[in-house]
């Protein structure tokens, strides 16, 4: 079965993000719009912990790299700017490296309909998986349809990367949004962990405005309870274009580690790296 947290070259532009620099940045969405964007996430676990059959210390680790086309196609924008954005994946590719060294690749190019899990790919492949409304700043104001994941993975992993503030900022000031990370199963069963993320106006970029991102909980979680936590929790920084109003890149990660998680010696250390362009034809 796919992973849940497996499922993320900054475009020239002509016309110059600083005479927007008093203007309020802002998504500008157009009925019949399709943006595509390639991802590449590789993300690593390595855990020491008690050995299952002699309860001996050992160390393991788990490599995933997916790569990735998604496809976000704008159906309609109402009165108030909010548009109605639908999801597919053109492309998917994921590479697990197991703690054995073995490496399984499901590829979406070379399907095996007999193979469940490559069955399971196929079935997200060029279909619509996800129907949101989010408005002009990013944020998601309804999930209508999620056939990827729970809805409520869209108000942690926002689709663009971005809440863009409601007055225009300028370079070195800060903005926030809160939110939640629900953990839905297989990782949780509903816990609500309150959150935030701090964004920064960092400057300008091959005409792009870069924006810094932090993310924290609210509340202190510490030992094995933070692990599913992990993937929510990215840093770095992303691009968005003033003029066309649109999101052209990101550059996260989140790298913890985590000590004594299971007792005495025992360790558990996340990182994924998470590299999203758009793709313009």
């Amino acid at each position: 079965m796919l992973h849940s947290w497996t499922i993320g070259l900054i475009a020239g532009l002509c016309c110059s993000a600083s005479a927007f620099a008093d203007t309020p940045m802002r998504f500008r969405w157009q009925t019949g719009q399709v943006l595509n964007y390639q991802v590449q996430q590789t993300t690593t676990a390595t855990e020491t912990a008690p050995d299952d059959k002699n309860e001996r210390l050992t160390t393991t680790t788990t490599t995933t790299k997916l790569t990735c086309v998604k496809r976000w196609q704008v159906l309609s924008v109402d009165a108030e700017g909010i548009a109605t954005l639908q999801l597919s994946l053109t492309s998917l590719k994921v590479e697990t490296t197991k703690p054995n060294g073995e490496t399984v690749t499901l590829d979406s190019s070379k399907l095996d309909p007999n193979h469940p899990d490559q069955k399971e790919m196929a079935s997200f492949l060029s279909q619509p998986v996800a129907v949101l409304r989010v408005n002009s700043l990013g944020q998601v104001v309804e999930v209508k349809e999620s056939k990827f994941g729970p809805a409520s993975r869209f108000q942690a992993d926002l689709p663009f990367k971005l809440v863009l503030p409601e007055m225009a900022v300028a370079q070195g000031k800060q903005w926030e949004r809160e939110y939640d990370i629900k953990l839905e199963p297989p990782q949780g069963t509903g816990e609500t962990f309150p959150a935030k993320q701090v964004y920064a106006h960092k400057g300008e970029v091959n005409q792009l405005i870069l924006i810094g991102l932090t993310s924290t909980l609210k509340n202190p979680v510490e030992g094995s309870e933070l692990i599913p936590l992990l993937p929510f929790l990215m840093e770095g920084d992303l691009y968005f274009h003033a003029e066309t109003g649109r999101y052209y890149a990101a550059r996260l990660k989140s790298v913890r580690e985590i000590v004594q998680h299971q007792g005495e010696g025992t360790k558990y250390v996340f990182q994924t790296v998470y590299v999203e362009d758009a793709i313009d034809k």
